[in-house]
């Protein structure tokens, strides 16, 4: 309508909802990323052997990881391949974690040649889930931190 002004028709209201979303976090357990790369001649074969050998060696224990090989292998330029070997896995117990980060490690001495780049990295996570809630049950307030104070302000 002008500087400042809009103009709103044929908007309708309701009532408001007996109740609220509530996103609540919560610890869903320990995740683990663990990369090795390969490049030059037959590096996809390599990293290929190297996802397999994997595999194998984290079979017995009580994880379902993730592995996958990403990069290129150029047809005709085979010396600039580039793959990377990415494995990633969740668990309750941080230690067994551990183990898939020791695992991709020792591809650098036990496994295809040239393998090297490796990077791990173990973490908590948090999960996430939504429901609803009673809105009588909901009191709302606000807290203020101040900058750099790990507890509430009183």
């Amino acid at each position: 309508m002008g500087p400042d002004r809009v103009q709103v028709a044929g908007a309708r209201g309701g009532p408001r909802p007996d109740r609220l979303k509530v996103s609540v976090g919560y610890r869903a357990g320990h995740k683990v990323e663990a990369e090795i790369s390969y490049s030059g001649p037959r590096a996809d074969r390599r990293a290929a052997l190297a996802a397999d050998v994997l595999a194998a060696r984290l079979a017995g224990l009580p994880v379902r990881p993730r592995i996958g090989v990403l990069g290129v292998a150029p047809p005709g330029a085979d010396e600039h391949a580039e793959c990377r070997v990415r494995v990633a896995a969740l668990a309750a117990d941080p230690d067994v974690l551990d183990t898939v980060g020791h695992e991709v490690e020792a591809l650098y001495t036990n496994g295809p040649a040239g393998g090297g780049g490796v990077r791990v990295f173990t973490g908590e996570v948090i999960g996430v889930v939504s429901t609803l809630v009673a809105r009588s049950t909901v009191t709302p307030s606000v807290t203020i931190l101040e900058a750099g104070d790990a507890r509430p302000a009183a």
